[in-house]
């Protein structure tokens, strides 16, 4: 018996076929010892996969599930060895982004993992990006990691393949990836690049003061 996949609250097993049997039966039982068998009781014989519910129990916690068969003689095996599995749930958003620092050419982006990381591991996260002009294409991260739960820290230094524009703001979003699969969106992070000032806009002009315009006594006794 394995595990098949994960959904939202639901776990799918499955099992090779048993040439004498006639009738499956599932049982899993969680940490505190608490047991459910499958609510058919006896499953036939042509069944081999099966869906655990998670309702109300999709918070991480460990179920150790077991299958047996029944013969045409009424005989019944033993429970197979257990297999560990896990209720969980979609992870919540990450947290919103924010930056470390910014310059006109450098964006250090970061982001801390969800408050709720659904029963399971994080196993990545998307980033997005986008100017204020433009709609969210979300088949179009800037960043994907979805195997990858340690980078949470971007050096962002172009968009589209061209340096980052002076002066406009840009959009960053994330999302988390567990064995379920991707949370919602992330809050919204706005970012204006500071427009870089040229020495041409620093050269002061006009007279300057004389101290007998200020009434200032300029000079001074040895």
């Amino acid at each position: 018996m394995r595990w098949q996949s994960y959904e939202v609250s639901k776990i799918n097993i499955a099992w090779t076929a048993v040439p004498e049997a006639v009738a499956y039966q599932i049982q899993f039982t969680d940490m505190t010892g608490w047991t459910h068998y499958s609510d058919a009781e006896v499953l036939p014989s042509t069944q081999t996969t099966y869906s655990i519910s998670c309702n109300g129990t999709d918070d991480g916690r460990k179920l150790f599930v077991q299958l047996r068969y029944r013969t045409l003689s009424d005989g019944t095996s033993p429970w197979s060895v257990p297999e560990t599995v896990m209720c969980a749930y979609l992870p919540g958003p990450p947290q919103k982004a924010y930056t470390d620092m910014m310059t006109q050419d450098l964006i250090i982006l970061r982001w801390e993992p969800p408050t709720f990381p659904g029963g399971t591991p994080i196993l990545g996260y998307k980033l997005y990006m986008k100017r204020s002009v433009e709609a969210w294409d979300l088949n179009r991260p800037y960043y994907e990691g979805k195997e990858d739960p340690v980078t949470r820290l971007l050096y962002i230094t172009s968009y589209n393949g061209s340096a980052l524009v002076q002066s406009e703001t840009y959009h960053f979003m994330t999302k988390a990836r567990n064995w379920v699969g991707w949370s919602e969106n992330s809050a919204t992070l706005e970012i204006v690049i500071p427009y870089k000032v040229s020495p041409s806009d620093c050269i002061v002009t006009g007279n300057g003061l004389t101290p007998s315009d200020l009434n200032i006594d300029a000079s001074v006794d040895a």
